[in-house]
């Protein structure tokens, strides 16, 4: 299969050269020769992590030497990704290289990479908080566009949840975009989520005038659809985060309210 084979015998032999080669490298600030060693060093020990940060700190490049630096680094993390699976050091840089993506390539990374790779690897909760954390990247730069975002975010987690009912990792993540919605719902009309609810299977009639109970309501509904004991955690939780939310942001009003009055 055109694979090269090498024996686990000779793995130490290779990563005491290749960390010798960085060092060497790391001394005459040679930045492909640090690239070089670095590759060689994680394709056989994943989790050196002073091998990730070197790599990080050696993004010198601009223009299109960078955005070619960076295809390469995505391609390496997916190969590692791979060979080690539930890698969270491979995928803490992964979201350190989408930091330096444009808007575009975040949305691609959510849409069509990570999407493919969580679509297999349900229970790999790295990549599962990777695609949150580009969520929220993404979220930062188009905070407009929040309702398509977490839209179809919902709909491809709703998908396999059904499928998983019993998976954490995808419960996890549900509670994670929940927590970074309530920024956004404050300042949402219910019209703008009724899209948002027939997307996931909500039932819009629940919409009322409180944007964030409503919201809250629905997948309190659908935890309990689904009934497996992660799901009814969750559902669970939504209660109890959305009553501490609102106590948080009405004694906020409370405080303004008296900070008024006393001056």
């Amino acid at each position: 299969d055109h694979k090269l084979g090498i024996a686990m015998a000779k793995i130490p032999a290779i990563h005491r050269q290749a960390k010798e080669k960085f060092f060497r490298a790391k001394d005459l600030n040679d930045v492909p020769g640090i690239l070089n060693a670095t590759r060689c060093m994680l394709l056989v020990c994943a989790d050196f992590y002073t091998a990730w940060n070197a790599r990080y700190t050696s993004h010198t490049f601009v223009g299109d030497e960078l955005a070619t630096l960076l295809a390469h680094e995505l391609l390496l993390c997916a190969k590692l990704c791979e060979e080690h699976p539930r890698n969270y050091f491979a995928w803490s840089y992964r979201y350190c290289i989408c930091s330096k993506l444009s808007l575009p390539s975040l949305v691609a990374e959510l849409h069509d990479t990570t999407r493919e790779w969580c679509d297999r690897h349900v229970s790999d909760h790295s990549a599962w908080n990777h695609r949150h954390l580009v969520l929220v990247l993404a979220l930062s730069q188009v905070p407009t566009s929040a309702t398509t975002l977490v839209a179809d975010e919902l709909a491809f987690v709703t998908r396999l949840q059904r499928l998983y009912p019993d998976r954490d990792a995808l419960w996890c993540h549900r509670r994670a975009i929940l927590q970074t919605m309530a920024p956004y719902l404050l300042n949402r009309s219910i019209s703008s989520w009724e899209d948002l609810d027939a997307e996931y299977g909500g039932t819009a009639a629940v919409l009322d005038d409180h944007s964030i109970d409503a919201f809250v309501r629905v997948e309190v509904q659908f935890g309990s659809e689904v009934g497996s004991v992660p799901a009814l955690r969750y559902a669970v939780f939504a209660l109890e985060w959305v009553c501490m939310y609102v106590c948080m942001l009405f004694c906020i009003v409370e405080w303004k309210s008296y900070i008024r009055v006393e001056s």
